[in-house]
């Protein structure tokens, strides 16, 4: 599986690719695509049994991002790129981050708000079925 530092840049162009913004659900199988050596058994690896482990270590990149100064959240359940994050992709040095890094609290709140996401969607697609 591939370390969260790996994903960056990844996570980044298809932020580009998909023309800025877009909703966690519809970006997660095109950052997958990014990485044709994941497996099967990677993509079902969960954490405690519940949660999906290559969704929840793009989650924490994109935190990484948001502190970074190179993504931010425009919306609910909308993750979008700043031009910090669009200047390196095009592998020019960012400026400094223009948001400022958030505190433990906020970080912790963030990733609870992306857990509830996530087992929301899932409930959705069981409805589906």
């Amino acid at each position: 599986m591939p370390k969260q530092t790996e994903v960056e840049i990844p996570l980044l162009q298809v932020m580009v690719e998909i023309g800025g913004k877009g909703k966690p659900s519809d970006i997660y199988p095109l950052v997958t695509r990014k990485f044709p050596k994941l497996t099967e058994e990677d993509l079902n690896e969960t954490i405690s049994g519940r949660i999906n482990k290559w969704k929840n270590r793009i989650q924490w990149v994109r935190q990484k991002l948001i502190v970074q100064g190179h993504m931010y959240s425009p919306e609910y359940g909308i993750w979008a790129i700043t031009e910090n994050g669009i200047e390196r992709v095009n592998g020019n040095i960012p400026k400094e981050p223009i948001i400022q890094p958030k505190n433990l609290v906020e970080l912790y709140e963030d990733y609870e708000q992306g857990i509830r996401t996530q087992l929301l969607e899932r409930l959705l697609a069981q409805l589906s079925i």
